[in-house]
């Protein structure tokens, strides 16, 4: 048997490694949590979004507060600019001015600072006879005589993807029939809609936005390296996506597509995308940035 001073020494040496064996244990795995905390960041690391602006295919008829989303919206926004194609009769109809119900929801549409109102016009691939196409920017443009129904612009939708010659020269007339409208009011936005990226030579100066995709999600994200690399600077293409699973990533899908595209639409409809807003309208306005 050890003296009792021996067996004290060993105890309290004892007592020293098993600190210290704890400390280490202690530091590696607070070690341990840091690497993986950081792991965790980086690899839920996006794209930064960039500012945008909210490109409304509003297709749908103004009653029974049929439009009370967009207002909502654009009231919570109100640094967010918000471009609203308006469409009463797949184009701006025959008569002088749209039904009253139209007058009386535009006008309050037009009442927001951050709302552009531009007038829906189809061409069917240039192939719309132009004075037909001339004729309904002249109806848009007549409104400016009602109090506050002026549209800012002209959103031309089913335009040509490929070049020719006599396409050029249509595009270039319908798009210099806005900008010299004096019933369309500043800035005579020019949207083309060709659904795709169409030849570079149908991109006039007089071209503001060229909607570069509009499809569903899926295929959004198998051309977002090519539609990131586009010629243009983002502020004159935009894009279009239907179809968004509710399981997509939200911020991280507008932050994406805000490099591509300055102006942005998404919703979670898939047939009849824009006769309605969407489960997804909400989210997707706040994840817009300004």
């Amino acid at each position: 048997m050890e003296a009792p001073s021996t067996a004290l020494h060993e105890q309290e040496t004892r007592k020293t490694r098993r600190r210290r064996i704890l400390v280490a244990i202690a530091a590696f795995l607070v070690v341990a949590i840091v690497v993986i905390v950081v792991a965790v960041i980086f690899s839920n690391k996006r794209q930064h979004g960039l500012e945008s602006t909210i490109l409304v295919p509003l297709y749908i008829y103004p009653d029974n507060g049929s439009w009370n989303s967009l207002y909502k919206a654009i009231g919570s926004r109100p640094n967010l600019n918000f471009t609203a194609i308006i469409n009463p009769s797949s184009g701006p109809g025959n008569a002088s001015t749209p039904g009253a119900d139209y007058v009386a929801a535009i006008q309050k549409l037009n009442s927001f600072s951050n709302v552009q109102s531009v007038g829906y016009v189809p061409t069917s691939l240039a192939t719309r006879p132009v004075d037909e196409v001339l004729a309904d920017i002249s109806v848009y443009a007549g409104w400016c005589h009602t109090t506050n129904l002026s549209m800012h612009g002209i959103f031309f939708d089913e335009m040509p993807v490929n070049y020719s010659a006599a396409t050029a020269d249509y595009v270039g007339q319908i798009d210099v029939a806005v900008k010299i409208s004096e019933g369309i009011s500043s800035p005579r936005l020019v949207v083309h809609n060709p659904g795709a990226v169409p030849d570079p030579r149908l991109v006039l100066e007089t071209t503001d936005v060229t909607i570069s995709f509009e499809g569903d999600y899926n295929t959004f994200v198998q051309q977002q390296a090519t539609l990131s690399s586009l010629p243009q600077p983002r502020s004159r293409y935009g894009v279009v996506v239907h179809s968004t699973p509710l399981s997509a990533k939200l911020d991280k899908l507008v932050d994406e597509m805000s490099h591509v595209a300055q102006s942005l639409f998404l919703t979670d409809l898939d047939e009849n995308a824009y006769a309605d807003f969407g489960s997804t309208w909400i989210s997707f306005v706040r994840a817009v940035r300004a």
